[in-house]
């Protein structure tokens, strides 16, 4: 996430972007489904183009440079699972895609007040969530990769006219 802000510091966007990282995700979307509410109620839904979570993309136990792209088949959702799709193909054949859904991921806590929301995820490893979890884990090169992706997709997304983009 530091990285595609750092690279979208040095680029104008039609829109602006919020770069959010929540907490206790796994004690039930707390710091999301808090951020989510706060949204709501100072009114900035309707002007909030969507949400992309990135989940796990330092770590890719298959090596395949397969991306998960969590969407539920939610139709609102949909612009930002084909911008993913664009982004893609520009970068070429060594990222591959898969769909998937689950409701453990920050991206549903937006879902769940129906903010256009998906969740990218690279893939876990056994010691996930556990004191094994370190840094030396961390694919390098399938990170920068994933800065990469996630930086076109950030701009496809915020360059849509006439909309501020919040894209935690």
């Amino acid at each position: 996430m530091l990285g595609t802000a750092k690279i979208l510091g040095e680029r104008a966007l039609e829109n602006g972007v919020r770069f959010v990282a929540f907490d206790e995700e796994e004690l039930g979307l707390v710091g999301s489904a808090a951020y989510v509410k706060a949204l709501v109620a100072r009114g900035e839904k309707p002007t909030t183009i969507g949400s992309v979570t990135m989940e796990m993309m330092g770590y890719n136990s298959k090596k395949d440079g397969k991306f998960h792209v969590i969407t539920c088949d939610r139709p609102d959702s949909q612009f930002l699972y084909d911008a993913f799709v664009r982004v893609v193909a520009e970068i070429g054949p060594s990222i591959q895609i898969s769909t998937a859904c689950t409701d453990r991921s920050d991206h549903a806590s937006f879902g769940r007040a129906h903010v256009p929301a998906i969740a990218l995820f690279t893939g876990h490893h056994s010691d996930y969530h556990t004191p094994g979890d370190i840094a030396q884990r961390i694919d390098l090169s399938g990170l920068e990769r994933v800065i990469g992706v996630a930086e076109l997709l950030v701009r496809a997304a915020a360059d849509r006219p006439g909309r501020f983009a919040a894209l935690p």
